[in-house]
Protein backbone atom coordinates (compact mmCIF):
# COMPACT_ATOMS: atom_id res chain seq x y z
CA UNK A 1 0.00 0.00 0.00
CA UNK A 2 2.93 2.36 0.50
CA UNK A 3 3.83 2.09 -3.21
CA UNK A 4 0.28 3.16 -4.08
CA UNK A 5 0.59 6.19 -1.80
CA UNK A 6 4.01 7.08 -3.27
CA UNK A 7 2.68 6.99 -6.84
CA UNK A 8 -0.26 9.21 -5.84
CA UNK A 9 2.17 11.70 -4.28
CA UNK A 10 4.30 11.78 -7.44
CA UNK A 11 1.23 12.35 -9.63
CA UNK A 12 0.11 15.18 -7.34
CA UNK A 13 3.54 16.83 -7.57
CA UNK A 14 3.60 16.51 -11.37
CA UNK A 15 0.09 18.00 -11.59
CA UNK A 16 1.27 21.07 -9.70
CA UNK A 17 4.40 21.49 -11.83
CA UNK A 18 3.25 20.45 -15.33
CA UNK A 19 -0.56 20.62 -15.00
CA UNK A 20 -2.59 22.25 -17.75
CA UNK A 21 -6.24 22.36 -18.78
CA UNK A 22 -7.21 19.79 -21.41
CA UNK A 23 -10.34 18.19 -22.77
CA UNK A 24 -10.69 14.57 -23.83
CA UNK A 25 -13.43 14.09 -26.44
CA UNK A 26 -15.10 11.22 -28.24
CA UNK A 27 -17.32 11.73 -31.27
CA UNK A 28 -19.69 9.10 -32.53
CA UNK A 29 -21.03 9.32 -36.05
CA UNK A 30 -24.11 8.06 -37.81
CA UNK A 31 -23.88 6.83 -41.38
CA UNK A 32 -26.70 7.61 -43.80
CA UNK A 33 -26.84 4.44 -45.90
CA UNK A 34 -28.63 6.13 -48.81
CA UNK A 35 -26.23 9.04 -49.27
CA UNK A 36 -23.08 7.70 -47.62
CA UNK A 37 -22.70 10.85 -45.51
CA UNK A 38 -21.38 10.54 -41.96
CA UNK A 39 -22.78 13.03 -39.47
CA UNK A 40 -21.51 13.50 -35.92
CA UNK A 41 -24.28 12.51 -33.53
CA UNK A 42 -22.92 12.79 -30.01
CA UNK A 43 -19.84 14.18 -28.39
CA UNK A 44 -18.78 12.80 -25.01
CA UNK A 45 -16.10 14.78 -23.23
CA UNK A 46 -14.40 15.40 -19.94
CA UNK A 47 -12.42 18.52 -19.06
CA UNK A 48 -9.41 18.16 -16.80
CA UNK A 49 -8.17 21.19 -14.91
CA UNK A 50 -4.72 19.69 -14.34
CA UNK A 51 -3.64 17.04 -16.81
CA UNK A 52 0.11 16.47 -16.76
CA UNK A 53 1.53 17.68 -20.07
CA UNK A 54 5.20 16.84 -20.46
CA UNK A 55 7.58 18.65 -22.87
CA UNK A 56 7.12 18.05 -26.56
CA UNK A 57 9.23 16.42 -29.23
CA UNK A 58 9.15 18.09 -32.64
CA UNK A 59 10.08 16.25 -35.78
CA UNK A 60 9.58 16.62 -39.49
CA UNK A 61 8.16 13.66 -41.38
CA UNK A 62 8.01 13.01 -45.07
CA UNK A 63 5.32 11.18 -47.01
CA UNK A 64 5.38 10.32 -50.68
CA UNK A 65 3.05 8.93 -53.28
CA UNK A 66 2.51 5.21 -53.74
CA UNK A 67 3.56 5.41 -57.39
CA UNK A 68 7.11 6.12 -56.23
CA UNK A 69 7.19 2.89 -54.26
CA UNK A 70 5.33 0.71 -56.77
CA UNK A 71 7.00 1.67 -60.04
CA UNK A 72 10.35 2.84 -58.70
CA UNK A 73 10.02 5.96 -60.83
CA UNK A 74 11.37 9.40 -60.29
CA UNK A 75 9.78 11.22 -57.42
CA UNK A 76 6.22 12.32 -58.25
CA UNK A 77 4.30 13.67 -55.25
CA UNK A 78 5.02 14.12 -51.59
CA UNK A 79 5.65 16.60 -48.87
CA UNK A 80 7.09 17.46 -45.52
CA UNK A 81 4.93 18.07 -42.47
CA UNK A 82 5.66 18.79 -38.84
CA UNK A 83 4.58 16.36 -36.14
CA UNK A 84 4.39 17.35 -32.52
CA UNK A 85 4.42 14.41 -30.06
CA UNK A 86 3.73 14.82 -26.35
CA UNK A 87 3.34 12.63 -23.33
CA UNK A 88 0.28 13.17 -21.13
CA UNK A 89 -0.26 11.65 -17.69
CA UNK A 90 -3.79 11.71 -16.28
CA UNK A 91 -4.84 10.95 -12.73
CA UNK A 92 -7.61 8.33 -12.84
CA UNK A 93 -9.54 10.18 -10.11
CA UNK A 94 -9.87 13.25 -12.37
CA UNK A 95 -11.79 11.27 -15.01
CA UNK A 96 -14.72 10.25 -12.82
CA UNK A 97 -16.77 7.71 -14.76
CA UNK A 98 -15.29 8.59 -18.17
CA UNK A 99 -13.30 5.76 -19.76
CA UNK A 100 -10.55 6.77 -22.20
CA UNK A 101 -10.58 4.90 -25.52
CA UNK A 102 -8.10 4.78 -28.41
CA UNK A 103 -10.48 6.67 -30.76
CA UNK A 104 -10.69 9.67 -28.40
CA UNK A 105 -8.75 12.85 -29.02
CA UNK A 106 -7.31 15.48 -26.70
CA UNK A 107 -7.76 19.24 -27.09
CA UNK A 108 -5.04 21.40 -25.54
CA UNK A 109 -4.89 25.16 -26.27
CA UNK A 110 -7.36 24.72 -29.17
CA UNK A 111 -5.12 22.12 -30.84
CA UNK A 112 -6.36 18.62 -31.58
CA UNK A 113 -4.06 15.77 -30.55
CA UNK A 114 -4.67 12.18 -31.65
CA UNK A 115 -4.01 9.40 -29.14
CA UNK A 116 -1.30 7.05 -30.42
CA UNK A 117 -0.65 4.96 -27.32
CA UNK A 118 -2.76 4.45 -24.23
CA UNK A 119 -1.37 2.80 -21.10
CA UNK A 120 -3.04 2.26 -17.75
CA UNK A 121 -1.08 1.96 -14.53
CA UNK A 122 -2.78 -0.25 -12.00
CA UNK A 123 -2.18 -1.10 -8.38
CA UNK A 124 -4.21 -4.19 -7.62
CA UNK A 125 -7.69 -3.65 -9.05
CA UNK A 126 -7.45 0.15 -9.05
CA UNK A 127 -6.30 2.20 -12.03
CA UNK A 128 -4.01 4.92 -10.70
CA UNK A 129 -3.11 6.83 -13.86
CA UNK A 130 -3.37 6.83 -17.65
CA UNK A 131 -0.38 7.64 -19.83
CA UNK A 132 -1.11 8.87 -23.36
CA UNK A 133 1.28 9.47 -26.25
CA UNK A 134 -0.46 12.12 -28.33
CA UNK A 135 0.43 13.64 -31.70
CA UNK A 136 -0.56 16.90 -33.39
CA UNK A 137 0.16 17.53 -37.06
CA UNK A 138 1.05 21.18 -37.60
CA UNK A 139 -1.18 21.47 -40.67
CA UNK A 140 -4.34 20.44 -38.76
CA UNK A 141 -6.80 23.28 -38.17
CA UNK A 142 -7.39 24.48 -34.63
CA UNK A 143 -10.44 23.23 -32.75
CA UNK A 144 -12.97 25.93 -31.99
Amino acid sequence: MTMHREIKRIIYTLKRQWGTTMTIKRETTALDVDTGVETPTTVDSVTLSRGILLPRKLRTDFAYDLSFIAANKNFTYGGFFGKNSRLVLIDANDLGSYVIAKQDYVVINSKRYVINDLDEYEEGADVIAHMLMITHVEADPDVV
